[in-house]
């Protein structure tokens, strides 16, 4: 696929030929080939590997008001026969059982830049109400942040906090008083960590403050971020930050050249990490995959240019927007879409993508939470337990299947499916340390059964028994917002016959999710 060029580079043209040169590499890295068949084929194996996979790859991006709405059940009592409250325990228990390790962003996106935390702390019965979201009357805040920390202790997880570089409801806060704020609020987290609860591993600050309805100029979202930023340290000097990059012009006057360039260099003396959101597949808010991939490469060019040597990126927010989306101030017919097996292909596609990318160190799907929104990760019936939306139930898989090592690849597909993207089909394959065992990552857009030719040439000539799980719709219906088993992962034992170059074929079902679990020591008979 062709890319559009660098656009607002202010250097010498040789430096930005060379910016556009870095970034067509950076996008070409995981680019799917165009071809008449499907393959995926390994280079030579006992390479570094690409990319290193942690635990901490995979997150969440945790709304508070909408997480309180449906997963925080005020009937919990403590021991002692008190109304505490809690997150409901199905929700603890899949979470903690399938995603040990991830990280959860509180108190969110838009919610953050309005979030008082200081009435948000303490004994609930003296908790006041207060308008902290612009779409909901006041409220009192049940899932506060020390309720929050210990629901990432429950789940074995990791805490990132945004901090609140805004204000609150009634209107902008001035940098002295925001400073105030997030210093006490980092050695209140302080001594949360110091009694045993998690830490937060990164600081956040602000978020999305150049979009509606805030509009800020880059040089007062980098101003306000450095006060915050210095308030932080000198409450607690191991807090590590991450400043926000755009993957679009949002501000009428100003690139993302011009913008990225600008935050990375106010506060590349303490930043070196960066956040950005992608939302994908729904035209005309949400563009194809590769593009939003061509976005990250461009953001990490942009940081490069001003200094910054080795950026690192989290994806602090990222789903499927349905086409139409946006298009009228009510969509709610549409809110299915985020959560649909459409979009649990549109999420695992993101993922292989970003696992290919070095450069992302961590992902978190916008959202978990279980309310009637839009983005729902979890689904929650009246009198029953919490389950997992579609998305859940494909991130689940790859969770499950996933190793540390991700190997070079290239993948070549058809365009059966018409995906603006270009491509059915994409594929990841990881190994563990030893590469000794093997994991794949698959996706396939495609209406049909399509068959892939997988070359992995340390296997040449075996014949294998291979864990294969799949997820994908068990009938008419695209969710399980009303029917749990509606979407299903399910286990199967398939046979995976590599020929002497390596090469064996496997055919993968229509609009699935697909992980292969490959232990050479499987061998069939």
């Amino acid at each position: 696929m062709k890319y559009p060029v660098l656009l607002g580079c202010m250097l010498a043209a040789t430096a930005c030929q060379a910016q556009e040169a870095a970034i067509a590499d950076c996008a070409g890295r995981v680019a799917v080939k165009t071809s008449d068949y499907y393959s995926h084929a390994l280079a030579d194996v006992t390479t570094t590997p690409r990319h290193v996979l942690t635990p901490s790859f995979f997150g969440f991006n945790l709304e508070w008001m909408e997480f309180q709405s449906a997963l925080w059940d005020s009937s919990i009592k403590s021991p002692t026969g008190e109304k505490v409250g809690g997150v409901r325990p199905a929700a603890v228990a899949y979470l903690k059982a399938n995603f040990p390790g991830a990280v959860y962003r509180y108190p969110g996106g838009s919610n953050s830049n309005y979030f008082d935390w200081s009435v948000a702390v303490g004994p609930l019965a003296t908790r006041v109400a207060k308008k902290q979201v612009t779409w909901a009357n006041p409220g009192v805040v049940a899932f506060g942040p020390d309720e929050y920390l210990k629901f990432v202790r429950d789940v074995g997880g990791q805490a990132w906090y945004v901090a609140n570089l805004y204000g609150n409801t009634a209107g902008e806060l001035t940098a002295a008083q925001l400073a105030d704020s997030a210093g006490k609020l980092a050695a209140f987290m302080k001594k949360e960590r110091d009694a045993g609860l998690p830490g937060v591993s990164r600081w956040e600050l602000g978020n999305e403050l150049e979009r509606t309805p805030i509009f800020w100029q880059p040089e007062k979202v980098s101003a306000k971020a450095a006060t915050v930023e210095a308030a932080i340290l000198a409450a607690d000097p191991s807090a590590k930050f991450v400043s926000f990059l755009q993957e679009y012009a949002a501000l009428p006057s100003v690139t993302t050249a011009t913008y990225n360039g600008k935050i990375a260099a106010a506060l590349k003396t303490v930043v070196k990490d960066y956040a950005m959101h992608l939302y994908y597949d729904g035209e005309p808010n949400g563009q194809p995959i590769n593009q939003k991939m061509f976005a990250v490469c461009r953001a990490i060019t942009h940081a490069k240019s001003v200094g910054v040597t080795t950026p690192s990126i989290y994806v602090t927010e990222h789903g499927r927007i349905p086409p139409g989306a946006f298009a009228t101030p009510d969509w709610s017919y549409l809110y299915s879409g985020t959560a649909d097996m459409t979009a649990a292909l549109g999420v695992a596609d993101f993922l292989i993508a970003a696992a290919l990318t070095p450069e992302i160190k961590g992902t978190m799907v916008h959202a978990l939470h279980a309310s009637n929104g839009p983005w729902p990760t979890l689904h929650q019936p009246p009198g029953a337990d919490s389950y997992p939306a579609a998305t859940m139930v494909a991130m689940t898989a790859l969770r499950a299947a996933m190793l540390p090592n991700v190997l070079e690849s290239t993948t070549s597909s058809k365009n059966v499916s018409a995906y603006g993207g270009g491509y059915d089909f994409r594929a990841v394959t990881m190994s563990d340390d030893a590469r000794k065992k093997y994991a794949i990552w698959a996706v396939n857009r495609s209406a049909q059964r399509i068959v892939v030719k997988f070359k992995l040439p340390a296997l040449k000539s075996l014949k294998l028994n291979v864990a294969f799980n799949h997820v994908n719709q068990t009938g008419s219906a695209s969710s399980n917002y009303s029917y749990k088993s509606a979407v299903a992962a399910t286990k199967e034992t398939a046979l995976m016959q590599f020929d002497a170059n390596g090469e064996a074929s496997v055919t993968l079902y229509p609009q699935s999710v697909s992980t292969f679990t490959i232990d050479p020591a499987m061998i069939a008979k």
